[in-house]
């Protein structure tokens, strides 16, 4: 039957030879608190590195590793509960292009690191084991404490809601509130053109044939002209009928006068006579002419057809928009009921978030404490949950690195040395002090003497050492003002 695993894995040995400032050193530290002291120059940061580079490798290993003089360097840490369980070794060679150095990882026999870092998954190859191992330190809580709020907010939200990506979740999130945007955009604009478009009521569901109409015009204009002439003509017949009428009496008047002349004026007037009864009969039936067609109204109706065609083209349009207004309007109305989900989804995982520490919580893109803004607790508060955010983060390796311990005062050291114990985790600090009576102390790169920790009370620095991490706190905040 498989063990299950007490997921306490933690450094039981770690030797380091050439690496930085380090010539040879070889710890066996204690299960939690283990302090590394020493002067400036010492050996302590580079003791710390030889656990994030032997670890986790990557970018933060330098160029050059290899301590000045020597050819090679090598790093070696022993993993387990209480028993070796698994071996990583990491060289590094003067001159190598090879940045990370040459990781060797050794599974003892009979060791269940095999399924560190998941149980669903056997892992049968080195590969495989090394990305089991590595990235497992957990990080440093001082530097959580000099993060910006919002990185703070971010780090506590990932480790808070493991069973969701909050940073897909808020990627999805913009992706459809940028996408709301632009239907909205092109929603109002539609919108605007439609309600831009002013359309009468009552008008006919079909346009009038404003062409038949104008052939209709220019049928009446043609037939008023032949009207027109036609009365031109027949006045011209009555002129020349009021002339000989004239002629005829001047004639007859005549007549009495020139006796002489009548035979030849009997003639013309027999003549005369004869072509005012065949006129005059012919005037006398023709039918009386019709009434002219009005024109001015025919136009008047084109016109009112053509406003009412305009009207119906425009009311056409409105409808084509408003149709292209509402398929927009439910894209919006979908992308914003995504973001509504997307932000419900949010919600309700920020509200199901298991936090590391009772109080904390999120605010507007910062991390709350006792509902007020985390940079606002004490400093024994903020110390305290920065830990636990740290242990938090890693339930495989528990193991912890602080740079700059000097920062901190006694409390906060027995913050951490009380949480060590309670999370069951491994704390390695780097403390500036000369005493050689603290903890783990360095000379020249190596290991000078090693002071037992008392796990049953607070560890509390020499003299020495409180003096020098007061002058160095005092640095910095005088720094900083």
């Amino acid at each position: 039957m498989k063990r299950e695993r007490a997921n306490n894995m933690r450094i039981l040995r770690l030797q380091g030879s050439n690496i930085k400032k380090i010539n040879v050193i070889d710890i066996t530290p204690n299960k939690y608190m283990n302090r590394i002291t020493g002067g400036n120059g010492s050996g302590k940061t580079s003791t710390l590195d030889l656990i994030e580079w032997g670890m986790v490798g990557g970018k933060n290993i330098p160029s050059a590793p290899v301590r000045r003089g020597a050819v090679n360097a090598k790093i070696r840490i022993e993993m387990g509960e209480t028993n070796t369980e698994v071996v990583l070794t990491r060289q590094f060679f003067e001159g190598s292009a090879k940045r990370a150095g040459r990781l060797t990882i050794e599974q003892k026999a009979g060791a269940d690191a095999t399924e560190f870092q998941d149980k669903r998954k056997k892992l049968s190859t080195p590969d495989e084991l090394e990305d089991a191992l590595l990235k497992q330190v957990s990080f440093d809580p001082l530097e959580f404490l000099r993060m910006e709020p919002k990185k703070q907010y971010h780090v506590l939200r990932r480790i808070s809601t493991p069973d969701i990506d909050m940073d897909a979740l808020d990627e999805k999130i913009q992706a459809h509130f940028d996408e709301r945007t632009v239907a909205k955009r092109k929603r109002d604009e539609l919108e605007a053109q439609r309600n831009a478009i002013q359309v009468p009521e009552g008008l006919p569901t079909e346009p009038k044939d404003v062409t038949a109409m104008v052939a209709e015009l220019a049928q009446a204009s043609d037939y008023n002209a032949a009207i027109e002439r036609e009365k031109r003509r027949r006045e011209d017949e009555f002129r020349e009928l009021k002339q000989i009428e004239r002629g005829m009496a001047e004639r007859t008047a005549q007549i009495e006068k020139l006796t002489e002349e009548i035979a030849r004026l009997v003639g013309l007037n027999a003549a005369d006579l004869k072509a005012i009864t065949t006129r005059g009969d012919a005037l006398k039936t023709l039918e009386p002419l019709t009434e002219p067609k009005d024109s001015g109204v025919l136009a008047e109706q084109i016109e009112q057809a053509r406003t009412i065609n305009r009207a119906i083209e425009r009311g056409q349009i409105r409808a084509q928009i408003n149709t292209e207004y509402v398929a927009a309007n439910t894209a919006w109305e979908e992308l914003d009921a995504a973001v509504k989900e997307g932000e419900r989804r949010k919600k309700e995982a920020i509200a199901h978030a298991k936090y590391p520490v009772d109080g904390l919580g999120f605010g507007n893109q910062e991390v709350m404490y006792n509902n007020l803004p985390f940079d606002q607790a004490s400093n024994a508060e903020q110390i305290r949950v920065s830990a636990a955010i740290g242990m938090a983060t890693n339930s495989k390796v528990r193991v912890m690195r602080i740079k700059d311990g000097s920062l901190l005062d006694d409390d906060s050291l027995a913050i951490i040395a009380e949480m060590a114990q309670e999370k069951d985790f491994q704390v390695w600090l780097e403390c500036v002090d000369t005493s050689g009576e603290v903890g783990i102390y360095l000379e020249d790169g190596e290991v000078k003497t090693v002071n037992d920790e008392p796990l049953d009370k607070p560890p509390v620095l020499t003299a020495t050492a409180n003096k020098k991490a007061s002058a160095k706190k005092s640095k910095k905040i005088a720094a900083k003002e």
